[in-house]
């Protein structure tokens, strides 16, 4: 299983060929791709700030890749992490977390641009295909 962050599905609709090369290299069928309702959220967010056109191409994107919930379970696996960071003076965004959080515990590697998650992956065990 795949999750893509938030900075991975900009990517892809961008038509990055870097990501697309190894998403297609990765033995992970495309039904087994997915994203976080955090993501589908930030994609809208970002898209409504720009045109009708973008938010179309965000729309059909989300329509074509499988969504995630935010369940107690991640939730409280995010509370839990964001505590352990602070204490070791590292700081990162609930979001980021609860996308982390919702690969771990679904045992998906995260794809992602994203450096903070290579900084995460330091403190927190999860799967990671930094790009």
């Amino acid at each position: 299983m795949l999750i893509f962050d938030t900075s991975a599905a900009i990517e892809w609709l961008k038509g990055n060929e870097k990501l697309k090369n190894k998403i297609e290299n990765i033995d992970i069928p495309a039904f087994r791709w997915y994203i976080s309702v955090i993501t589908v959220y930030e994609l809208l967010w970002a898209a409504e700030k720009k045109s009708r056109m973008h938010v179309n191409a965000v729309e059909r994107f989300i329509e074509n890749v499988n969504t995630l919930p935010i369940t107690t379970q991640i939730a409280k696996e995010s509370a839990n992490i964001k505590n352990m960071c602070m204490k070791k003076g590292y700081q990162f965004t609930m979001a980021d977390l609860m996308i982390m959080s919702t690969a771990r515990l679904n045992n998906a590697k995260l794809v992602t641009f994203d450096k903070d998650f290579k900084k995460l992956k330091k403190i927190y065990n999860f799967e990671l295909i930094m790009l």
